[in-house]
């Protein structure tokens, strides 16, 4: 994976200390889309340091996404605060974020018991109330199906 932005420890010290913390060690998190990762240990234990590269305000939704999961106590990183109660720092005009670090694991094949879980945190997921400033775009996401309000899908799915 790419590293876009390469930190020194000194340098991410610099923006640990925003949000008054003091890193003891670090390392890069070697996955990421457009972004750097680094695992930061800290004095008041394990966070992630994210810098973007893409523009500030996409993040500033993302921002508000993770504060909204965070209100419906639905499981994901929870966003760390800098000494201005503000959440979205920027180093050297990007945005930068710092999230609780969450142990785990990136699995490629689930477990019918796995899948039933995540299927679950979905469903949960999907209860929350959508926010009037979600986007019907995700920076990521290519469109490849031709979607309109007045076409129906056919076909089904097949049982047995």
């Amino acid at each position: 994976m790419t590293q876009y932005t390469k930190l020194l420890k000194s340098e991410i010290q610099g923006i640990a200390g925003n949000f008054k913390l003091d890193v003891i060690d670090y390392e890069l998190i070697e996955q990421g889309v457009a972004n750097s990762n680094y695992l930061i240990d800290t004095n008041e234990g394990k966070y992630v340091l994210s810098v973007f590269e893409i523009k500030p305000k996409q993040i500033g939704y993302m921002s508000k996404i993770l504060l909204l999961l965070e209100k419906y106590d639905f499981p994901a990183p929870r966003l760390k605060n800098m000494s201005n109660g503000e959440v979205l720092a920027k180093y050297q005009e990007k945005a930068v974020l710092v999230k609780s670090y969450i142990p785990g694991q990136t699995l490629k094949n689930l477990e019918e018991g796995q899948a039933h879980q995540v299927g679950a945190a979905l469903a949960t997921l999907h209860e929350i109330p959508a926010p009037n400033y979600l986007s019907s775009h995700h920076t990521y996401l290519k469109k490849t199906i031709p979607w309109s309000s007045n076409k129906k899908l056919t076909g089904g799915i097949k049982n047995g």
